[in-house]
């Protein structure tokens, strides 16, 4: 009689076909996976982005499974072993319930891969911070220092004995770092990298590139890819803006406490078009404000918001000006009276 695979054991106890991004790697390191499988995988990989993006991020540490097979001594080491070993300590278990059916004689060969991903995706998911639309979230790092994650944004912390990095894949964050020399703190972008000792600053990603924004200290930015320009230093009430693939620019002196008001969620104006206002409430509003009449971008406002308050800024639109705003099902539309 055959033994049954693996999968056949982990296909019962899952209940079907995988549906999160760690099992399905799991699932295609096995020697038994099938055709119809590797098609539904195809299937689930095409029904949402978001599916192949976990996908991607989650193989990353599948590799890491792959090696620990000849290192499993090295298991004990991993920080993401040792919070799930607290967490059975804590709850009596180390996997959730659906996996702690599989027998002790599945430990071995995806079993182990299968307890790497969790380690190593329990490690990813705790040190990630991920905001929706129109949110924010305040996080303390274990060095002290705080990150303030804007609306629509995400960040990484990359902590090791001798530096702090926090990547910033998308959208903005502003950061309040712990005074640490021997631990300098950096943020990367894609193209940039922006050190500091101890001091207060913001980056922000957007399609045109990156922005710096230091409200106190001094931070260093330079690029990290392949374009050949000598860093720039940054101090308190300067705005970097840095394109992609060109030397970066000289600073400029701003506001830097109006510039990063969202950190208190409020959003401020000085004399600025319509357009980039309006741009910028979007940010932080389920339903956008549009211009309608092309002749308004050209209107200038001032003024102090609460984000996400429409009905304020429609008010100082149609009370300052001769503006009409229509709110209609998806959008809120601005046009002349």
């Amino acid at each position: 009689m055959n033994t049954p695979s693996i999968w056949t054991h982990l296909r019962h106890v899952l209940g079907g076909y995988p549906n999160t991004a760690a099992e399905w790697a799991v699932r295609v390191q096995c020697p038994d996976v099938t055709r119809q499988e590797l098609l539904v995988l195809d299937q689930w990989l095409k029904a949402d982005p978001r599916n192949a993006q976990a996908y991607a991020e989650i193989n990353k540490i599948s590799y890491l499974g792959l090696q620990l097979r000849e290192h499993r001594a090295e298991l004990p080491r991993l920080e993401g072993y040792r919070r799930l070993r607290a967490t059975e300590r804590e709850s009596g278990r180390l996997v959730p319930a659906r996996l702690s059916r599989l027998t002790p004689s599945l430990a071995g060969g995806c079993a182990l891969l299968l307890l790497t991903v969790m380690v190593g995706w329990f490690w990813y998911a705790s040190n990630r911070y991920s905001v929706g639309h129109g949110e924010q979230q305040r996080v303390t790092l274990s060095d002290g220092s705080s990150v303030i994650v804007n609306t629509d944004s995400e960040v990484k912390v990359l902590y090791s004995d001798s530096s702090r990095v926090v990547a910033l894949p998308r959208g903005e964050a502003f950061f309040e770092v712990a005074k640490n020399p021997e631990r300098p703190f950096i943020v990367r972008t894609d193209d940039l990298e922006v050190r500091a000792i101890g001091t207060r600053f913001s980056v922000r990603r957007t399609e045109g590139g990156t922005q710096v924004v230091v409200t106190e200290g001094r931070v260093r930015v330079s690029r990290i890819d392949t374009v050949r320009t000598p860093p720039v230093d940054l101090i308190a009430n300067m705005q970097l803006n840095v394109a992609p693939e060109v030397p970066i620019p000289a600073p400029i002196a701003i506001d830097a406490a109006a510039a990063t008001s969202w950190t208190g969620g409020m959003v401020q104006f000085d004399d600025e078009p319509l357009l980039d206002v309006l741009r910028e409430v979007n940010r932080y509003t389920l339903k956008p404000f549009v211009i309608a009449d092309p002749a308004l971008q050209s209107v200038h406002l001032s003024g102090r918001f609460r984000i996400g308050d429409m009905e304020s800024v429609t008010f100082a639109l149609t009370n300052r000006f001769d503006i009409a705003v229509t709110e209609e099902q998806k959008e809120i539309r601005v046009h002349r009276r």
